[in-house]
């Protein structure tokens, strides 16, 4: 494989690592009540550059403000 090809399987990956993330903190457990979303953004920031990729979650938090500022209810009523 290619220098270019693992790098792209990687950036997928660590994109993945954050939505899965902040879909597993804003979803209701078995074990625990989903925590708001404003909550779960500021994890998101706490653990970047220590378990999740900086850009990823900089990226992924603005584009997620982009989208509740067009459709409030999206994230911060979704069901859980």
């Amino acid at each position: 494989r290619s220098t270019r090809v693992r790098s792209l399987a990687a950036s997928d990956v660590y994109k993945r690592q954050v939505v899965d993330s902040y879909d597993a903190m804003i979803s209701r457990r078995p074990y625990r009540e989903p925590m708001p979303a404003s909550e779960a953004k500021i994890e998101l920031q706490r653990c970047a550059g220590l378990q999740y990729d900086p850009q990823v979650v900089e990226t992924f938090l603005r584009v997620l403000d982009e989208e509740e500022s067009v459709t409030p209810d999206l994230v911060t009523n979704a069901p859980g």
